[in-house]
């Protein structure tokens, strides 16, 4: 778990293609530990700030996930979990990297987690952002990066889980060391 006090992790569309996911497909592991990898869609969302690489109390969450092609037709995924579905909403976008070329280089797809059974599940607050590269040929493209966010309200109520020391802030911190590092 990686932990730096004061920083905000929030690179770009580009820069999660780009460097992040583009070095991951590369095998260069080495250029992106602050990005860890699972199989997203074995977890509800609630559960992966848990599993995040870079603990905060930020409310996005950032990993690498294999595309595992389930169903043989029209090559989709199973996006499923023991709660509910991730459901694709709107049109992919398209992301260009910022030159003069304005060469498209990956594609955003954005889905939305409903609680329940498919059609009928009941819509929450958990938002993914699925970035796919699109520069590399078909056989490379093993991963994808996905971007997890809270939008609802009760922030709290997400960031249970995490106790004073898992916020990344002072991993080694104990209850007295933090009642202690931030009183008046």
């Amino acid at each position: 778990m990686m932990s730096i006090v004061g920083y905000e992790f929030r690179p770009t569309d580009e820069e999660l293609v780009g460097f992040y996911l583009r070095n991951k497909l590369l095998g260069n592991s080495c250029l992106i530990e602050a990005i860890g990898e699972l199989n997203i869609y074995q977890f509800d969302p609630w559960e992966l700030p848990s599993q995040s690489m870079m603990r905060s109390n930020d409310t996005v969450w950032f990993f690498f996930s294999g595309r595992e092609i389930t169903f043989a037709i029209r090559n989709r995924q199973s996006r499923t979990t023991a709660s509910g579905y991730w459901k694709i909403t709107g049109q992919p976008s398209v992301i260009k990297e910022r030159s003069i070329f304005q060469r498209v280089i990956g594609q955003k797809k954005t889905l939305v987690f409903h609680k329940g059974k498919s059609p009928n599940g009941e819509r929450t607050h958990w938002i993914m952002h699925e970035y796919s590269d699109l520069s590399l040929p078909e056989s490379q493209r093993t991963h994808v990066v996905c971007k997890v966010e809270y939008t609802g309200h009760d922030v709290e109520s997400v960031l249970v889980d995490y106790g004073p020391s898992d916020f990344g802030l002072l991993p080694s911190l104990t209850q007295e060391d933090w009642d202690f590092a931030f009183s008046d």
